[in-house]
């Protein structure tokens, strides 16, 4: 929003701003002739006529420039039409060259902005060019030239500098010639291949209740709290988060939080133009995958009780269990089981007064340590 500073000049009487003007200059005349009066002997009269003189002048000086009020609106604001009329030129631009389904995606953003009928008209353009051009190939593809000519003229009637098309029209103009004319060698003009989209999107969609945050290339893109059960939503669907994103890789941090725990997945995808990239997640398999079971138990036999610590954090004692053979299972009597996340972790044991500190890595298969003591 650009404001300006306007401002209007009020006369309040016009009529009285000329009568102030001939006071002016009948105080004039008066001031004058007081001074002439002073330069010569009646100067006690010639001072009495300066000062009235001076003063008509002064004051109906002052009275008239009072007359004349200047107004300054406080606020006379104008809308800047930031950066649409430039979004809308380079979306004329790619539907003039054919780019339609480029150019339907930024008539939509325009028009998002703006509600314009002139971009709505637009917009549904390049929709119709978009679908009847496809229609268009197939019966080109399927050698049904008559058919495929009507889709054409009818994108072109719209848009008439779209190249491409009015090259298949050429072709389509000299496979149908008659066969009795004399043949003429024609070097068939070759449409000209269309750039590849330098951008993609990339849709991501939770396939379960629990809620998902989402960074892409270290950005915050918002949570996943919708989610489909059932079937894939189209690209840019609500529920989903959309993004649009250059070609190549991005990186996909997809976070689930439990209570004061939290849990990240970490995945690359590769975005080619023109794609939609859809990416489903499951918030609860984020976690499962986050976390992995360690069992602690001793398999030789012990003399007094042994304290556990995991992380610093208090777990617990053994008593008079051990297991020489196979390994217990997770919650078995005996043994300390505790799901842990995923990675590295400290095992502190104090037993007879002797402390002992080992680092675990704790898979989400699980991890089962074992404690021998002698």
């Amino acid at each position: 929003m650009v404001g300006i500073l306007d401002y209007t000049v009020e006369v309040i009487d016009y009529r009285f701003v000329i009568i102030c003007f001939v006071i002016f200059l009948l105080g004039l005349i008066v001031l004058f002739y007081g001074i002439k009066k002073n330069e010569n002997v009646a100067k006690l009269a010639g001072g009495g006529f300066t000062a009235v003189g001076g003063f008509l002048t002064i004051s109906s000086f002052l009275i008239t420039i009072g007359a004349v009020k200047i107004s300054l609106p406080i606020d006379s604001p104008i809308t800047e039409d930031v950066n649409i009329e430039n979004l809308e030129l380079r979306a004329d631009s790619v539907f003039e060259q054919g780019y339609y389904d480029i150019a339907i995606t930024k008539y939509e953003e325009i028009f998002a902005f703006t509600k314009s009928k002139i971009i709505s008209r637009k917009l549904e353009n390049a929709k119709n060019c978009l679908k009847w051009k496809i229609i268009a190939e197939e019966y080109f593809k399927d050698k049904k030239y008559t058919k495929a000519k009507i889709e054409y003229k009818k994108i072109i009637d719209i848009n008439p500098k779209d190249s491409y098309v009015k090259e298949q029209i050429k072709r389509i103009d000299y496979v149908e010639e008659p066969k009795e004319k004399p043949k003429v060698s024609v070097t068939l003009p070759q449409p000209q291949p269309q750039p590849i989209p330098l951008t993609g999107k990339l849709m991501i969609y939770a396939k379960s209740s629990y809620p998902i945050d989402i960074k892409i290339d270290g950005v915050d893109r918002g949570s996943l709290n919708n989610y489909f059960s059932k079937g894939k939503p189209d690209c840019g669907q609500d529920g989903t988060i959309t993004v649009e994103v250059s070609i190549g890789k991005h990186e996909i941090e997809a976070t689930c939080r439990d209570g004061n725990n939290t849990y990240s997945q970490t995945t690359t995808e590769k975005i080619k133009g023109g794609d939609c990239v859809t990416v489903p997640l499951d918030g609860y398999k984020i976690i499962e995958n986050s976390i992995g079971k360690l069992v602690i138990y001793p398999i030789t036999n012990f003399y007094s009780s042994i304290k556990i610590w995991i992380d610093g954090v208090y777990k617990g004692i053994l008593d008079d269990v051990y297991f020489p053979g196979k390994p217990p299972h997770y919650g078995d009597y005996g043994a300390i089981s505790e799901k842990v996340r995923v990675g590295e972790h400290e095992i502190t044991t104090e037993y007879q007064g002797r402390t002992e500190k080992n680092k675990v890595n704790v898979t989400k298969n699980g991890l089962n340590y074992e404690l021998v003591f002698r």
